[in-house]
């Protein structure tokens, strides 16, 4: 895969800014010839990215962010979870900034999706919906994977009420299970604020219920 395909100028389409909800990544749909990809840069989060929004310190590529996340999504698909098939990752190092480095990482657009946030700014979800959210991550949790960041723009839902998981940046394999509760408030969390933040966000704690039912039916 040529760089140039990691440079949103190179794209004769237009690239769709997508909405991720975070602000550690510019998420982008291009299209490679008859490939619908998601482009994303990786930017830094809290007070870090106000004097440094993009750049990483030194290290082997094998370690960089997008290498990290690149290898966790193939191993990931080859367990059969429902995530994004990884494309390419680039780790590209800055001359001037003592081998620092700047990263992308392409991966396949899953077709016909929006995200929950979306899902719930127009319409409430029934509960077989809220169910499957619960067996897509307990299905993470069965074979290890900590989804450091799960909140409800990274899960997303097609048209066949299939949910994905997706931005699995600063994520990885994990022994033991004391962090799962983690993951799971950290999406209530997200849930909760949503519905502070949006005027007429369809979530109701009670929804919740359905969750953890699905999140309970699948066994380890």
């Amino acid at each position: 895969l040529p760089l140039a395909a990691f440079d949103p100028a190179t794209y004769a389409d237009r690239p769709q800014r997508l909405a991720t909800g975070s602000g550690r990544g510019d998420a982008l749909r291009v299209n490679y010839g008859s490939q619908h990809w998601v482009l994303r840069h990786y930017r830094r989060g809290g007070w870090v990215a106000r004097a440094n929004p993009d750049r990483y310190p030194a290290s082997a590529t094998e370690h960089s962010r997008a290498m990290r996340e690149f290898t966790l999504l193939r191993e990931m698909r080859s367990m059969g979870l429902p995530v994004p098939r990884p494309v390419a990752a680039r780790c590209a190092r800055i001359r001037s900034a003592r081998g620092a480095y700047r990263a992308d990482i392409l991966v396949e657009c899953i077709p016909h999706t929006c995200n929950l946030a979306q899902w719930l700014d127009t319409q409430p979800l029934p509960a077989a919906i809220w169910q499957a959210v619960g067996r897509a991550i307990a299905q993470l949790h069965a074979h290890a994977i900590d989804h450091t960041d799960l909140n409800c723009h990274n899960l997303l839902l097609d048209d066949a009420g299939q949910v994905w998981l997706v931005d699995f940046d600063k994520c990885a394999r994990r022994p033991g299970q004391a962090w799962q509760a983690g993951n799971l408030a950290r999406l209530l969390r997200s849930l909760r604020k949503e519905s502070l933040r949006r005027p007429g966000f369809q979530w109701r704690d009670s929804d919740w219920e359905d969750v953890m039912k699905g999140y309970r039916g699948v066994s380890a």
